[in-house]
């Protein structure tokens, strides 16, 4: 058996790493103008995180989209036209306070997510197309490691940007940041082996996904994937309110403090990848559900006895986010376990970013009560991927 599945040049993980935290970066890096972005619009704080809601929204109908056009064109075009969607958005969203409209730049916020939506499908594909299964294991967790460290480095930038320039200027970084990856992109090598000339009609498409939503067990562990990606983007959406707007703190600071969270999914994901040497998959999701369950009941605790403050927000999320990757990792390799391409690609993506919409959306619904939301909604999440984990043990390998 050759060492890979493909004889072509190895795709470079730094270009991966750029690529697969590309979508997540991009939904949160302006963040710490949420704040401003209310008073220059003025509109409310459901308004507002609206912005995120929609780029969610948009980067889950992208899923759908480009595995098909993967399919077609290969790996590295589709790449392309991501980037350049992408690179359109951010321009219309740094300009969009002068036509002092707020609805121009959910426009923008829409436009961006459809583009970006790219960097996260596209990824796991190539790692697909190219590694076995035992090599996936090993190389997800590298990958996924910057799904979490980039955007909340961005969203360090994004603060002094926001202290020092203003909330606009943060789509004008992420247009140039869009330039580097595809200067990065173009010396990846096509993974795609075949190209399907019926991939974009869509009785083709209909079939592919109806097959696709027909695997139990891709759709289940999605899911599961899905679930540990909804406590990112709550926690993206939620925690600017409440660092910022209530507890007063400078979004440059905001920003500096993101880096814990950031730093202990690091941790995470260099613990996945050691373990996977030593344990299943399973085992790996079962640690991550007690190691966020345990925080996520603290959190509760702390804010149900009215202890808020930085030091209890921030703790417990640490910790949940040093176990987020334990699942996220495992569960992305055993959802493309049995069903590889561009369609299974699609399937998990598109629900993974549908559980992160209703998460962001059950976060809005709390309008003036977020400290009550913050750890109640967590929980439910969490309640959602027990319940999962257990009714998959027929699909454990």
């Amino acid at each position: 058996m050759s060492t890979y599945k493909l004889s072509c040049k190895k795709p470079s993980l730094i270009t991966l790493i750029l690529l697969i935290s590309f979508p997540a970066t991009a939904a949160v890096f302006f963040t710490p103008g949420l704040v401003q972005i209310i008073e220059d619009f003025q509109v409310t704080t459901s308004e507002a995180q609206l912005t995120i809601t929609v780029f969610l929204f948009a980067y889950a109908f992208a899923q759908l989209l480009y595995g098909p056009i993967a399919a077609k064109y290969g790996r590295k075009k589709s790449i392309y036209l991501g980037l350049g969607v992408s690179f359109v958005g951010f321009v219309l969203g740094g300009i969009s306070p002068f036509t002092h409209s707020f609805l121009v730049l959910v426009i923008a916020r829409v436009i961006m997510g459809i583009g970006s939506g790219v960097g996260l499908m596209i990824t796991f594909m190539i790692i697909g197309d190219f590694y076995y299964e035992r090599q996936s294991r090993m190389v997800v967790p590298y990958t996924s490691l910057s799904f979490g460290l980039f955007p909340f480095l961005g969203m360090m930038l994004g603060g002094f940007i926001v202290s020092y320039i203003n909330w606009q200027s943060c789509f004008y970084f992420l247009a140039l940041y869009t330039l580097v990856i595809f200067f990065f992109c173009l010396k990846l090598p096509e993974t795609a082996t075949h190209f399907d000339a019926k991939a974009l009609t869509p009785k083709h498409i209909l079939r592919l996904y109806r097959k696709g939503f027909s695997d139990r067990r891709l759709l289940l562990y999605s899911m599961i994937f899905g679930s540990t990606t909804t406590i990112i983007y709550i926690f993206a959406t939620i925690s600017p309110i409440i660092v910022i707007k209530i507890l007063k703190v400078p979004p440059d600071i905001f920003g500096l403090l993101s880096l814990s969270v950031s730093a202990a999914y690091v941790f995470g994901n260099l613990l996945s990848a050691r373990l996977s040497n030593y344990i299943t998959p399973r085992t790996c999701i079962f640690i991550a559900i007690l190691i966020m369950g345990s925080a996520a009941l603290c959190l509760l605790f702390f804010f149900e006895n009215q202890y808020i403050n930085l030091w209890t927000l921030y703790i417990p999320f640490i910790v949940i986010y040093a176990g987020i990757p334990l699942s996220f990792s495992n569960a992305a390799i055993l959802a493309m376990a049995e069903s590889h391409g561009p369609t299974a690609s699609s399937i998990m993506n598109f629900i993974s970013m549908s559980f992160a919409v209703i998460g962001v959306l059950m976060v809005s619904a709390f309008k003036n009560n977020v400290f009550v939301a913050l750890p109640i909604i967590v929980l439910v999440v969490l309640a959602v991927l027990v319940f999962l984990f257990f009714y998959t043990r027929k699909y454990a390998q």
